[in-house]
């Protein structure tokens, strides 16, 4: 009898170190996709899976996600520290209906690389964080987001540290970019984008949202270029960027101020907007049009 229970502890030990090496083995530190993959593979560069959502699952806490040729490779919700990296190519990410990437976890770091983010027009937010802590955002194209909320990118945490964007483009979107927190304090900031005929804004802050914005155009946009808007203060810094052919270049609402320096304002419906907010000067700006900085009513020409 003693044997038998021996036998049986150690069948069962067995067992469970085949389970455990099994669990351990579907979670790779680098995963890949391809156009002609299979999500029932294990994402390993001779056996790609074929989608994002099929292979995050696959792929350990702060791992990566890489592409072995172009494809569309379809919507995926994040909720652990991972990398998407499309580089060489640029790889696709297509969703008709809700969200393209959802970012929702308490104290993750996400970056996403070189990713084209369509949404066909019917989609609602192209990269939408709901919860995370960092968030990075490197030389990809976000469009055609225009139904529902409709924003290229939406940030609406209560907390985290913010998002850091570069070398991307939100063109034919609701708006291009929101930063929204629920309560205040959220950071983002937009280096060498292009905000391009957007619905409403290229770029707004809102409910406390503080961002900085360089080196950047916000141009034929239905709304503002760049705004600053919520009953909580937000702050959106221009410093080197260009605003034109929007409704307005710049405004700012009630809770809102903007700051600008070396930046170009020109052939916009109005150059400065304000009603209740703040535009205020930093210096060496060329503006063309009518409007208000610190609260004192000019015209430029």
């Amino acid at each position: 009898m003693n044997k038998f229970r021996l036998t049986a502890n150690a069948l069962a030990i067995a067992i469970f170190m085949v389970a455990f090496a099994s669990m351990a083995q579907a979670q790779a530190t680098r995963t890949w996709v391809s156009g002609v993959g299979d999500d029932a593979n294990p994402c390993s560069r001779t056996a790609p899976c074929k989608t994002f959502a099929g292979a995050i699952s696959k792929t350990a806490t702060n791992g990566m996600i890489n592409v072995i040729d172009p494809g569309g490779f379809g919507a995926v919700t994040i909720t652990k520290s991972i990398t998407i990296d499309g580089t060489p190519f640029m790889a696709g990410v297509l969703n008709s209906a809700s969200s393209g990437i959802i970012i929702n976890g308490a104290g993750i770091n996400v970056s996403i690389r070189r990713l084209d983010i369509e949404g066909v027009t019917t989609g609602t937010i192209g990269i939408n964080i709901l919860q995370a802590s960092r968030v990075f955002v490197e030389d990809c194209e976000v469009f055609g987001w225009k139904a529902g909320t409709a924003r290229g990118l939406s940030d609406t945490r209560s907390t985290g540290g913010g998002v850091l964007v570069e070398n991307t483009t939100f063109r034919d979107n609701g708006s291009g970019a929101v930063i929204a927190p629920t309560a205040g304090g959220v950071g983002a900031t937009f280096n060498n984008c292009k905000f391009l005929a957007n619905t409403t804004h290229g770029l707004e802050a809102k409910n406390g949202g503080i961002v900085t914005v360089e080196r950047s155009v916000s141009d034929f946009n239905g709304g503002a270029g760049f705004r600053a808007d919520g009953a909580t203060a937000s702050t959106v810094t221009v410093m080197r960027c260009r605003a034109t052919n929007n409704g307005q270049g710049l405004q700012a609402n009630t809770g809102g101020t903007i700051r600008v320096g070396d930046s170009q304002i020109t052939d916009n419906g109005a150059a400065l907007s304000t009603t209740g907010g703040t535009i205020a000067s930093w210096g060496n700006n060329y503006v063309i049009g009518s409007g208000s900085f610190n609260g004192t009513a000019l015209t430029f020409s």
